[in-house]
């Protein structure tokens, strides 16, 4: 599942903007403009 995807499954709508940011080497962080809002989502790529 890819980030935009994670988007409309979570909040219902299709992202404006999607931009990455940098932050560690474990994580990806996203921050993601919707049409009401503004919010950063962050994921973990070790598996548990």
């Amino acid at each position: 599942m890819d980030i935009r995807q994670l988007v409309v499954e979570v909040f219902g709508v299709e992202p404006l903007k999607i931009e990455y940011m940098s932050f560690g080497p474990t994580n990806k962080v996203f921050s993601v403009e919707l049409p009401d809002d503004q919010v950063i989502i962050r994921t973990n790529t070790t598996l548990k």
